[in-house]
């Protein structure tokens, strides 16, 4: 036990003292006022010594045990933090290093894979740097030990697999008293983070960049109209060059802008999409631009307005263009509208008599030049053949359309798709033929260029194969050379290598046998031929299309009939090793393109010489690393007690399986968790853990991290002794011995019940969101026509009444009233409507229903539409002779039938007839309204019901959307339910099915017959 420290000692004695002092003071005070006898004091004083000494003894042993009892409770909670805060370290995600001023590793949580304590204890953390890193890690040492201050630091290095990554770290200070005796590393994975920022800076980049380079004018602003973005097209339309734009105020950069412009932007601002067709805009300078604008509004993450977009198209050269085209013969304007088109035409003897100039620019001549010109001057021999045989069909009357091929003026290919016919006189003769001629070269050079590929795509898949397949380094150099004969073609083709400065030929192929013994001895300088050094030095391909050309060209007998040279280099790891050399005794064979594919076939060289040379080291080391197998085994031995702690020690369930999914091992949450003791689930399938679905989806998963050896993460239902089943996040882990054989596998169990919980919520309430914003969408959208247009008359008429009325006759301006009257009544349905919707969405739809016979009440329906003449669709309706009786609140139930019925109506071709009919199906009335109309498309149907959701072929037919919605909200406020049946373009047939009573069950006593 530790000895009592000094401020303890302190505090006994001074509190020894005050205790004594009192003491001595009150037994003196006593004695002397008990008695004045002074052998009496003597004997009180000897009796007031016993006593102080035995008062003493009992405070000190009462103090000391104190002491000693706080002291042996302070030391075991320092045991229990000790405990925990080892447990919250060596269970930390991050990396945790411990280390000296040097930087020389003093403890560590838990190392890199594949590397143990033993590993890393000692040695310098600069040993796990990046050499790039090193510096900057000595100076946050040298920083944290000099200034007592932490320091943050971020790198680059290479992850658990092989894959670049980026981790942050945090160096702080450890004080022991008021000096920095170690320093902590707290190192943390960081590289979803910088991807992520990396994505959105790219994302950000890319808005720009498309805005900027928008083939239209287009600005983005803020909410007070201050500039975000803009597209070069808006800076040259609106004459903005050498001034800065972006967060100037759009008011003060055009002061001129019209007041109903600013008007707009407020709207836009407001959430509304406002566009002009045509607008004129008078600038400063007394110039007045027709303009094509549209206002969009773009909206911020959380769904507010952030300001808006403006589109605008200059259409004042468009309008004077068609101002002077108005003016034009009819003659040359139609020829104007066929100019996108070439148009040829040939007399009886092929000369051209006429070409517009599209067909002029194709060939590259002027109209002039071509005119006269006999038709086969345009072509090749081969096109000169085929064209007379085209002639001869000509002659005969036959009309054609075909692919021809064209040589223009500069002599290079144009592919054509040709429509011809032949011209004839009254009498019938050949006079010459004619031609519409479309341009199909881009077409054609895409598909070359499409087969190209594929065929190259194809050769390399192969050699990627022959790679795979196999680690035998002649056999894939074969492959490549066998296989880039279907790409890039040639006469003979090799594969040199460097070694010490000197190029020998390894691999070759399509040269004559005399000169195989001069290829097996073929060695020489790698800079004694310029074509070579030049691709070693600067690592690209080097072309000769044609080699006299060529003044360094060395000739050889291997190439002495070599006319044509391409070449790619060899590089494995940023170095040259090698070339890969194709020849071709024909001038100018090689181009460009050959060249790009040839550095793909060497690329896969590399590769070839990178795995023959990596297997050659994994054979090397694999016999380092038998060495290594005995002391691995004291290290294992210390590691699976290490792991056994911490199984001890996790709040989460953690099983230790066999690879056949048997529990051979759990910790102690286990049994907390399963409710069952240590041993009752030993050498027990795991799968009986989980819920019956999905027990075969663990066992999947167990297969699949043995085959895959990647950890495998599920979401699974455990379920344990008198409870219910919980939802958990099961993780298996491989545990794998030397030469990666299958130890075990790792089960850890955490339980995500609260999580999942929230996770339904937030879809839920996503679900929820998106269907309010397409339901916005499309409310805003029908507002913005359905109400716009009756607005658009009003004003119309108003005007029209208001400038002209003591010019218009009484008829005139009773006419344009009705029409206020008609548009007001319009409005106030579909606000009606809207109010319907909303009062049914939330619940607050008045419903008082009463006993209703239905017989009659459809009846008197019938003859209310019939008795309309504006209805011209004769309605058949038939009911049964039983009285059908049902609960109706008049106002939704009679909303709901002449939705139906106008539908109908609407939707079918002039006096088709509209079915309507009542039966009972035993407790239900069953009510059907059939058409023989446009029908209703079946992408359609599902939405059907939904608010502002009208069908994709309604076409020109007017409406909102809303009356579907509301007869399925009326119809089912009545307990009732409504169906549709429909074939686009035969019929609708839609079915209400509502509960009927009796008429035992109400005082009704309406005759049916009346």
């Amino acid at each position: 036990m530790k000895q009592p420290s000094r401020a303890r000692l302190l505090r006994i004695s001074l509190i020894y003292a005050i205790a004594t002092t009192i003491w001595i003071i009150l037994t003196d005070r006593l004695t002397t006022l008990l008695t004045q006898d002074v052998e009496q004091q003597a004997l009180l004083q000897t009796a007031k010594g016993l006593l102080f000494i035995t008062f003493t003894a009992s405070l000190i042993y009462a103090l000391l045990r104190r002491e000693l009892r706080l002291e042996e409770e302070v030391i075991a909670a320092l045991g229990d933090s000790e405990a925990q805060w080892r447990s919250l370290v060596e269970n930390a995600p991050d990396i945790i290093f411990t280390v000296n001023r040097q930087g020389d590793i003093l403890f560590i949580n838990h190392p890199v894979a594949g590397l143990t304590h033993q590993d890393v204890l000692g040695t310098n953390v600069l040993a796990y740097t990046p050499p790039e890193y090193q510096t900057t890690i000595r100076e946050a040492l040298a920083y944290v030990f000099e200034t007592g201050q932490p320091a943050r630091y971020e790198i680059e290095a290479l992850g658990p697999h092989g894959t670049p990554a980026w981790y942050s770290t945090v160096l702080s200070p450890v004080m022991r008293g008021d000096s920095i005796s170690t320093a902590t590393l707290i190192t943390r994975d960081i590289t979803a983070r910088r991807r992520a920022e990396q994505e959105l800076r790219e994302s950000e980049a890319k808005l720009k960049l498309f805005i900027e380079h928008a083939p239209v004018s287009l600005a983005m602003f803020d909410p007070d109209m201050r500039y975000l973005a803009v597209s070069r097209r808006w800076i040259t339309d609106y004459s903005l060059e050498g001034r800065e734009v972006i967060g100037q105020l759009h008011y003060d950069l055009f002061p001129e802008l019209p007041e109903r412009w600013k008007e707009a932007h407020r709207r836009g601002l407001a959430g509304e999409v406002v566009k002009a067709e045509e607008d004129s805009f008078e600038r400063s300078n007394g110039t007045i631009l027709w303009q094509h604008w549209e206002i969009w509004p773009w909206y911020t993450s959380n769904g507010a307005v952030g300001g808006i977009v403006i589109f605008t198209e200059d259409i004042t050269a468009r309008r004077s263009a068609q101002a002077a085209l108005r003016l034009s013969e009819e003659r040359y304007r139609q020829i104007v509208e066929l100019a996108q088109e070439g148009i040829w035409v040939i007399d009886a003897e092929n000369k051209t008599i006429f070409a517009n100039a599209r067909m002029a620019e194709m060939l590259g001549y002027t109209v002039e030049e071509m005119n006269g010109q006999p038709l086969f001057a345009f072509m090749d021999d081969e096109g000169r053949r085929l064209a007379e045989a085209n002639v001869e069909r000509r002659r005969q009357g036959i009309t054609e359309q075909h692919e021809f091929l064209f040589r223009r003026k500069d002599g290079t290919p144009l592919w054509t798709f040709m429509a011809t016919n032949p011209l004839l006189d009254e009498q019938g003769h050949y006079r010459g033929a004619q031609a519409m001629v479309t341009d199909i070269t881009r077409l054609k050079q895409t598909q070359n260029a499409e087969h190209e590929q594929r065929m190259l795509a194809e050769a390399l898949a192969q050699t990627a194969n022959a790679l795979s397949s196999s680690l035998d380094l002649d056999t894939v150099m074969n492959a490549i050379l066998e296989n880039i004969t279907q790409v890039v073609p040639h006469d003979a083709t090799n594969i040199m290598l460097i070694k010490n400065e000197r190029v020998y030929i390894a691999y070759w192929r399509g040269y004559r046998p005399e000169f195989i013994p001069y290829l097996r001895e073929f060695e020489m300088p790698l800079d004694s031929t310029s074509n070579l050094h030049h691709m070693w030095a600067t690592g690209l391909p080097f072309l000769a299309s044609h080699v006299e050309e060529y003044p360094d060209w060395v000739r050889v007998p291997p190439n002495e009939w070599v006319e044509s040279y391409v070449a790619a280099p060899i590089r494995s790891h940023g170095n040259v090793i090698g070339f890969l050399n194709l020849d071709s005794r024909t001038p100018g064979f090689f181009t460009e393109v050959h060249v790009q594919h040839l550095q793909a076939f060497a690329d896969q060289a590399s590769i070839a010489i990178e795995h023959a040379q990596l297997y050659e080291q994994i054979q090397n080391h694999a016999a380092e690393l038998e060495q290594h197998v005995i002391e691995r085994t004291a290290q294992l031995n210390q590691t699976k007690e290490r792991i056994e702690a911490i199984l001890n020690s996790s709040s989460d369930v953690i099983i230790l399986c066999q690879t056949d999914g048997l529990i051979e091992q759990t910790n102690p949450a286990f049994c907390q968790v399963f409710r069952c003791a240590p041993d009752e689930s030993l050498f027990q399938p795991v799968t009986r853990l989980v819920i019956p679905e999905d027990a075969g989806r663990l066992a999947q998963a167990f297969q699949t991290i043995q085959d895959t050896r990647q950890t495998q993460r599920l979401e699974v239902g455990i379920q344990h002794k008198g409870g219910t089943p919980f939802d958990a996040e099961l993780t298996l882990t491989l545990v794998a011995g030397q030469n990666e054989r299958i130890l075990g596998i790792v089960c850890t169990i955490h339980d995500i019940s609260e999580r999942k919980e929230m996770e339904m919520g937030l879809r839920a309430a996503l679900a929820r969101e998106k269907e309010l914003n397409e339901l916005k969408v499309r409310f805003v959208g029908m507002i913005s026509h359905d109400v716009r247009t009756p607005l658009s008359v009003i004003s119309s008429s108003t005007d029209i009444l208001r400038t002209y009325h003591d010019r218009l006759g009484e008829q005139q301006r009773t006419k344009h009233l009705d029409q206020i009257d008609s548009q007001v009544k319009r409005m106030v349905t579909l606000l009606n409507d809207v109010l319907t919707i909303s009062r049914a969405d939330t619940g607050t739809t008045s419903f008082s229903p009463k006993p209703v016979n239905l017989n009659q009440y459809c009846r008197s329906l019938v003859e209310e539409f019939q008795g309309n003449l504006q209805v011209v669709h004769p309605i058949e309706f038939s009911f049964p002779g039983e009285v059908l009786m049902a609960l109706v609140d008049d106002n939704l139930f009679y909303q709901a039938l002449t939705n139906l019925l106008n539908n109908a109506i609407k939707y079918s071709p002039e006096s088709s007839p509209v079915r309507f009919s009542l039966s009972s199906d035993g407790e239900n009335a069953v009510l059907q309204i059939a058409d023989n109309g446009i029908g209703i498309p079946q992408e359609d149907l599902p939405h059907l019901f939904e608010a502002f959701h009208r069908g994709s072929n309604v076409g020109q037919i007017k409406g909102t959307g809303l009356g579907l919605a509301i007869v399925k909200r009326s119809i089912e406020a009545h307990g009732g339910t409504v169906t549709c049946e429909s074939q686009l373009d035969t019929g609708t047939t839609f079915t209400i099915r509502l509960p009927r009573i009796h008429q035992g069950d109400t005082d009704h006593d309406e005759n049916p017959g009346d």
